[in-house]
């Protein structure tokens, strides 16, 4: 069986295990805001 990354953290946030959080940026702008969202 082969799964995606998305498909694996889906399945380890059910099971209970931590899944640190993410983002997908594109721009310099998204890193901005994806860096205040996350920490």
């Amino acid at each position: 069986m082969k799964l995606f990354e998305f498909q694996a953290k889906n399945i380890f946030r059910d099971a209970g295990i931590h899944v640190p959080e993410s983002a997908l940026v594109k721009t310099k702008s998204e890193v901005k805001k994806a860096l205040s969202v996350i920490g």
